[in-house]
């Protein structure tokens, strides 16, 4: 059963955990994108 599992936990290589890393990547480019400009323009 996948109650209380993590999706990483319960299926690590499956489509949903696959996803999920890919949307957190791009969280985080977007992220560093924003950050860095935010540094840029503080200059």
């Amino acid at each position: 059963s996948a109650a209380g599992k993590s999706i990483f936990a319960y299926d690590p290589k499956g489509k949903v955990a696959e996803a999920y890393k890919s949307l957190a990547k791009e969280v985080q480019a977007d992220a560093d994108r924003q950050r860095k400009l935010s540094s840029e323009r503080a200059r």
